[in-house]
């Protein structure tokens, strides 16, 4: 029991210096470990919740500063999110989360090349 936990805290370490140097690759360091130590449906949760810490932590502290609104919003809308998800049909949620996608890649390739300028 004491090897697992000192395995997964130095994955979880190791993960979150990759995170804060290079700006992802946290879930792909610890993922693996998590899955196979505590278990796959545990592991997803506290991936996420790590995940969303490591993140938070590793954002400079001047755009805290400039960025709170943005913030607060982000947290006001997962929370609403939180409590209002299971109460919304599955159709819907899918729908919701294909549309999403598409708008985000859409608006990720206008930025990328620039199509339209």
């Amino acid at each position: 029991m004491l090897a697992d936990v000192t395995i997964l805290l130095i994955a979880i370490d190791i993960g979150a210096a990759v995170h804060a140097g290079v700006g992802a690759g946290f879930s792909i360091v610890v993922a693996p470990i998590m899955i196979v130590l505590p278990g796959t449906a545990t592991a997803l949760l506290v991936l996420l919740m790590l995940n969303g810490l490591v993140s938070a932590v590793a954002i400079e502290p001047r755009i805290w500063a400039t960025e709170k609104t943005l913030f607060k919003n982000t947290i006001i809308g997962c929370l609403v999110g939180r409590f209002a998800g299971p109460l919304l049909p599955q159709r819907a949620i899918s729908q919701a989360i294909r549309v999403i996608s598409v708008i985000a890649c859409a608006a990720l390739f206008r930025r990328s090349y620039r199509v339209g300028d």
